[in-house]
């Protein structure tokens, strides 16, 4: 997963379990600043990319 490569690459030390967290934290910050869409569902909520493949192509 690419935000598993993501933090992995900036936060070595992270203990397996607060990458779940981290995911989550990432992901957030990612829709504060625009790059990712955020729809609420009936059972949570869905992340999408904005930029069709921004994540996968810029890690």
């Amino acid at each position: 997963k690419p935000i598993h490569a993501l933090i992995q690459q900036y936060q070595p030390e992270t203990k397996p379990e607060d990458l779940h967290f981290l995911a989550e934290f990432v992901l957030w910050g990612l829709t504060l600043n625009n790059k990712l869409s955020k729809y609420r569902l009936g059972t949570g909520l869905q992340f999408q990319d904005n930029f069709q493949g921004y994540l996968r192509n810029n890690l």
